[in-house]
């Protein structure tokens, strides 16, 4: 059922939480902050990363529901949207959005919260101030499942009389996102990359695809990474090259034109942004990803997604430890806790 069982101890503790996705193993930064702050709260539990094949993810849910030890925790890719069905309740949000990224317990029952949208409103408002967005343009890039959280939560602080422009590369998806939010803001649909001049009018853009994501991954064709690209423009899905050590250099070498292109793509499309513009992006590794540092040489005002990966971790562990009856977990104490992770 759980593939990285190598060390793993859930009885290390009274209680326990988990991360569940298909290698959070690998790098999710959420059991140092979960970790944190159950050290610092005086709470006897652990979070663990748990690596879990699609095959088995209803098994692995059921399991942990099971275990009365178990007081939610998190969900990664790419299970955000198919976790939902394996669910007793999901909040409102979370179906609205259609996608779930956090798991709490409400009795015996497990539920499905997104943190996400929230998390991400709650770092614009530290960083330019509560109401910034009302009224405003804004263009979300992906409507995955981060995507949808976030264009949720922005179309509503935008408001009625704002813009809100959602880009996939199906664009069916984004129709249909945007078809849930019309009630809300005016929305339009674009295909990805965007055209440069969408940007032109853009007073925040949001970047909730994986593209700019430091890993390299294979697949049954080989190895490939999305690190030296950004979602402004062209980028070239089918490359590979044989997986193992070093792919990552092999990858760059073959994939030198294609990068040389989406860059240039992509100072096309900043150059042409609006000088107002924040340019946001959900991706934390790297931290400065090519979409970022592309941005600032431009001189936009740049947010990175390690402050909204914080601030949804915050309002994910505050929902697991009361839901537990842990104990309150005020929002200013968990912050600090985590800070020290």
């Amino acid at each position: 059922m759980i593939e990285n069982r190598a060390g793993l101890d859930l009885g290390a503790t009274e209680r326990f939480a988990a991360i569940v996705g298909e290698a959070p193993s690998r790098g999710a930064r959420s059991p140092s902050l979960w970790n944190a702050a159950f050290r610092s709260l005086g709470i006897s539990a652990t979070m663990h990363p748990l690596d879990v094949r699609p095959e088995n993810l209803a098994v692995a849910i059921a399991t942990l529901r099971d275990d009365a030890r178990f007081i939610g925790g998190a969900v990664a890719v790419p299970y955000k949207q198919t976790v939902a069905s394996l669910l007793d309740e999901i909040e409102p949000e979370a179906r609205a959005i259609g996608a779930v990224n956090c798991l709490y317990r409400r009795g015996h029952a497990l539920v499905g919260a997104n943190t996400d949208g929230a998390g991400f409103l709650s770092v614009l408002a530290a960083e330019l101030g509560e109401g910034f967005l009302r009224g405003r343009s804004g263009v979300v890039l992906g409507a995955g499942g981060a995507g949808r959280a976030v264009a949720t939560y922005v179309g509503a602080a935008i408001g009625r009389d704002g813009r809100l422009v959602l880009a996939n590369r199906t664009i069916d998806r984004a129709e249909s996102l945007a078809g849930q939010l019309r009630g809300t803001t005016k929305v339009e649909v674009s295909g990805l990359p965007v055209e440069p001049g969408v940007l032109a009018e853009a007073d925040v853009v949001v970047n909730c695809t994986s593209i700019g994501f430091e890993a390299v991954r294979s697949d049954g064709a080989g190895a490939y990474t999305l690190r030296p690209y950004t979602p402004l423009a062209e980028v070239d899905a089918e490359l590979r090259v044989p997986a193992g050590e070093r792919a990552g250099r092999r990858y760059m070498i073959a994939a030198r034109g294609a990068v040389l292109r989406n860059a240039h793509g992509t100072f096309e499309a900043l150059a042409r942004a609006c000088e107002r513009a924040v340019v946001c992006d959900i991706v934390y590794q790297p931290l400065q990803t090519a979409l970022l540092n592309a941005a600032a040489c431009f001189g936009l005002r740049t947010i990175d997604g390690l402050r909204m990966n914080f601030e949804q971790a915050v309002i994910a562990f505050r929902k697991a430890a009361e839901g537990s009856a842990l104990g309150p977990c005020e929002a200013e104490r968990v912050r600090a806790a985590m800070r020290s992770a």
